[in-house]
């Protein structure tokens, strides 16, 4: 037993072991967006929103603001007769029918991707209660192990207490090995006590209810309002091509240029330069978002407990000590504790056997002996139950706890749920977030050429249309 003891307080000691589960490593989203500012000061934080806004969002909303300023001219400029394409050829017409084919293939694929893309935000945010429930539900855990505990040991007192009745001082088994057997009932009770207030100061059960409302709150608004904007987008650009190619190719009577139609069409272009400019404010937004969240995840252990101000002891090692070996686990007095007292237990079970084996008077007394020998029994398979309990009988060779308190008071237990919470959150959701960001950045570019070649296309179909017109004219005035 003291050899499985020795092993469990190395493993407690060597934190910084091989891990066998997968722990978060930022992904290429997160390594691409991060500006390699490090984030260690709360107090900082409004001055470095401002750099991000400056060097990151900023720009792209310049360029937005510029690309919704220069078409907006050029649509006044073309209301009064000017800044139109004239006397195209065919060739020029068949490379921007080309051109704008190309890009509204392109714009349906990027809208597509960008619905995956939120398909996949919603699944790691839908997941993101459950993983937070099953980092805090390490309090319920150890909670449930430690109650089971002490019904163990309050067992064990028992039969020792009948132990010494049926004795009734007949000096068969001795009072100094009751009393060793008691003293480590009452430390595993100690240590138990103390496991569970260190716990409880962790706080970590504060984060059960507040956290995950505020993900599925941000989440079904984001999916909302993503869907919504995709969906407009994919509207407007099928109404906008689906026109122009009518403009474009059409007899005189199906242009909407030219029917019931030309007072719609205006509406339509004016909608489009003012999402336009939405859409690279958006994507601006984006920018800014992605940056902040690749600004954390590429190291969120420090960054989580720098802006966080988490002190407490506890947090900081379960979230860290897969990567340092200098922490040593808060739990480490206690669990020796708890397996020393188990093996004091077991000691004094084995010592009470041998005083009964030994004993003279037994052949005596054989019914008193026999009564000892069937609460001892007892006590052996309630031993059993409180080593389970513990994690005594799961230790492996390299003195890994696999089941009990002392597992889930190791580093691997609750530093594996951490990660599992970092993987979903920087990972998943952060992976897709970036590529939502790089979706609607491109669409933002790709619709800037869309209303550019639509304009030029739509001039080349009317400008037919006027030489046409003009072929005609001066053949009636001849002829009269």
């Amino acid at each position: 037993m003291k050899r499985f003891a020795l092993l469990f307080v190395l493993c407690l000691c060597a934190v910084g072991l091989a891990q066998n589960y997968n722990t978060y490593k930022p992904g290429p989203q997160v390594r691409k967006w991060n500006s390699g500012t490090e984030l260690r000061d709360s107090d900082e934080l409004m001055s470095y929103a401002q750099d991000v806004g400056i060097q990151r969002a900023g720009p792209v909303i310049i360029v937005g603001v510029l690309c919704f300023i220069g078409i907006l001219i050029w649509t006044c400029c073309r209301c009064c007769g000017r800044c139109r394409l004239k006397n195209t050829g065919d060739s020029c017409k068949t490379m921007l029918a080309a051109l704008l084919f190309g890009c509204s293939v392109a714009g349906v694929v990027l809208i597509i991707v960008g619905l995956d893309a939120s398909e996949s935000q919603d699944a790691a945010f839908t997941s993101v209660p459950t993983v937070i429930d099953s980092a805090i539900e390490w309090v319920d855990d150890i909670g449930s192990e430690l109650d089971g505990l002490l019904v163990l040991t309050e067992n064990l007192t028992s039969i020792a207490d009948e132990l010494q009745r049926v004795d009734n001082g007949t000096g068969i088994i001795q009072n100094d090995t009751l009393n060793d057997l008691r003293d480590a009932t009452n430390l595993i009770v100690q240590a138990s006590n103390e496991i569970d207030e260190i716990v409880e100061s962790a706080g970590i059960e504060d984060f059960r209810t507040s956290f995950a409302d505020d993900v599925d709150k941000y989440n079904k608004q984001r999916k909302l309002y993503v869907n919504i904007v995709l969906g407009l987008l994919l509207g407007l650009i099928i109404l906008e091509v689906s026109s122009t190619f009518l403009n474009a190719y059409a007899s005189k009577g199906c242009k909407p240029k030219k029917n019931c139609l030309r007072y719609f069409t205006p509406v339509i272009g004016i909608a489009s330069i003012i999402i336009l400019l939405l859409l690279w404010i958006v994507a601006g937004a984006l920018v800014g978002v992605m940056t902040g969240l690749s600004d954390v995840c590429i190291d969120p252990d420090d960054t989580i407990i720098s802006l966080s101000g988490v002190d407490n002891d506890i947090v900081v090692f379960f979230m860290t000590c897969d990567r340092n070996d200098n922490l040593t686990n808060p739990f480490t007095e206690d669990a020796e504790e708890l397996a020393g007292g188990f093996e004091t237990a077991q000691d004094a079970i084995l010592q009470l056997n041998e005083e009964i084996n030994n004993s003279t008077e037994c052949t005596v007394q054989n019914e008193t002996c026999a009564e000892m020998s069937r609460l001892l029994l007892m006590a052996s398979d309630v031993l059993g139950e409180m080593g389970d309990a513990i994690g005594v009988n799961s230790l492996d060779e390299s003195g890994n706890a696999q089941q009990g308190i002392l597992a889930l008071v190791s580093c691997a237990e609750l530093n594996k749920r951490y990660h599992l919470v970092l993987n979903v959150l920087c990972g998943d959701a952060g992976e897709a977030l970036g590529k939502s960001t790089e979706v609607i950045l491109g669409f933002a570019v790709l619709f800037v050429v869309v209303q550019v070649t639509i304009r030029l296309l739509t001039d080349t179909g009317l400008d037919e249309d006027e030489v046409k017109l003009n072929q005609v004219a001066p053949a009636g005035q001849s002829e009269a």
